[in-house]
């Protein structure tokens, strides 16, 4: 076996680890979803921008007083449309493109394998 081969069979099993650990993060949020929708009725999205604040260091904190409202830009609206996307169809994305990348390096080592 040389040293390509190992790096990219080492690739592999990290994009299988890493989309399968993504797959289960999606699944356990998807299933406090469908577990809150049972006892409440209301299904309540996780957006990226509440998983965002859960993550953030809260200790330093400063207030300002308003300002005077600018108009947005482009980019602070995409921003804000980025936050609001439910994080359970990102992380399943995600997944996805795992599997893609996946199936594309398992190419690429069955490539290998046959040039030897």
């Amino acid at each position: 076996m040389s040293g390509l081969q190992w790096i990219v069979g080492l690739t592999r099993l990290t994009i299988s680890f890493s989309g399968l650990l993504t797959t289960l993060v999606a699944l356990i949020l998807l299933g406090d979803q469908v577990r809150s929708y049972v006892y409440t009725g209301e299904w309540y999205e996780y957006s990226i921008g509440s998983v965002a604040e859960l993550i953030r260091n809260r200790n330093d904190i400063t207030y300002t007083t308003a300002s005077a409202h600018r108009p947005e830009t482009l980019s602070q609206i995409i921003t804000q449309w980025f936050f609001a996307l439910p994080v359970t169809g990102f992380l399943l994305i995600v997944a996805l493109f795992h599997l893609v990348f996946y199936r594309y390096v398992a190419g690429v080592e069955r490539g290998l394998s046959s040039n030897r």
